[in-house]
């Protein structure tokens, strides 16, 4: 019973209102104030004028946080960046990972995220979509340049935005307050060394 009623609320909530995966041209800046940022293998601009604090997280690898007020007292003053695999990407590992996969059609986790860009009546697809609240967002953009696909999860209130930065098997993510002048700005710049 439970199952369904999960069913039925995503159903209705993706109905209402549900982001669809849209193109958008890989941005090209001109932010003077900028500086290129390295965590670990990515490389990016960002406006230093709007960082109070950098700071690392050593348990979760290579995790750079930026705070972006003075306070930084919750995560709507946050910007983080860190490395990502598939598991913290869909929260499934191995076999399940791959039943997923082959239950919606897809073979790789840039597939996994454009099949929940798209609206359906999957409620398998529906559930991930729920689960990265793209039933909420105001926007689920994709960006490719060089070889880098980069989906943008975008919402009202952008202290839960997320960037997905994938290059073949790598995957990266910039999560937290995220607004058009960063986008632009970090992925003018954006490069991933080998």
């Amino acid at each position: 019973m439970r199952i369904f009623l999960i069913l039925f609320l995503l159903s209705f909530s993706i109905s209402c209102s549900a982001a669809e995966l849209t193109d958008k041209k890989w941005p090209s800046s001109e932010c003077t104030q900028c500086t290129k940022i390295s965590v670990g293998k990515v490389q990016l601009k960002m406006d230093l004028t709007q960082i109070h604090e950098i700071f690392t997280n050593k348990n979760k690898g290579a995790v750079l946080g930026f705070c972006l007020t003075k306070e930084c007292k919750n995560k709507s003053d946050m910007l983080a960046i860190s490395e990502e695999t598939p598991f913290s990407v869909t929260g499934l590992k191995d076999e399940k990972l791959v039943n997923v996969y082959k239950r919606i059609g897809v073979s790789n986790i840039i597939e996994f995220l454009e099949k929940i860009g798209t609206k359906t009546k999957d409620p398998l697809v529906n559930v991930f979509r729920a689960s990265h609240n793209i039933d909420r967002a105001k926007g689920y953009y994709r960006y490719q340049q060089n070889g880098i696909t980069v989906y943008w999860m975008h919402f009202n209130k952008n202290k839960d935005d997320v960037l997905y930065i994938l290059r073949k098997n790598e995957i990266f993510s910039i999560k937290g307050v995220i607004d058009q002048m960063f986008v632009k700005n970090a992925l003018a710049a954006l490069s991933i060394r080998d």
